[in-house]
């Protein structure tokens, strides 16, 4: 089976005016942490943790991956407790070293083992 290559410019072309937008709001509000942004992100979210059946259902695969020098190793692991906390499955790769690209590539490689099953 031949798997293309992710488009990741084409991803984004398809989508830059909204996220141009929403980006351009926050700036203009300077909401950069909390308010009105962040309770929209939680009541959107909000299914995913009072439904923790319906997610796992849901998803083929919640993949984290993070190296454990990465400036958010912290928040990374405290969400894979929450996760954990709400039975929500994941799979995981904790790497040595922080947020390189060699990390990165080693992520790419181990979840798209995963996605290709």
């Amino acid at each position: 089976m031949k798997v293309p290559f992710l488009d990741l410019k084409a991803q984004y072309e398809s989508i830059k005016d909204e996220i141009n937008e929403a980006i351009q709001k926050v700036l203009d509000s300077c909401a950069f942490a909390g308010g009105p942004f962040v309770e929209e992100f939680e009541k959107n979210f909000r299914i995913v943790w009072e439904n923790p059946q319906l997610t796992n259902k849901r998803l083929k695969l919640f993949w984290i991956s993070v190296g454990n020098e990465d400036f958010l190793y912290k928040q990374t692991a405290e969400f894979m407790n929450v996760l954990k906390e709400k039975n929500i499955n994941f799979k995981s790769m904790i790497t040595d070293g922080g947020h390189t690209w060699m990390n990165m590539k080693k992520f790419m490689e181990a979840s798209s083992q995963l996605l290709f099953r």
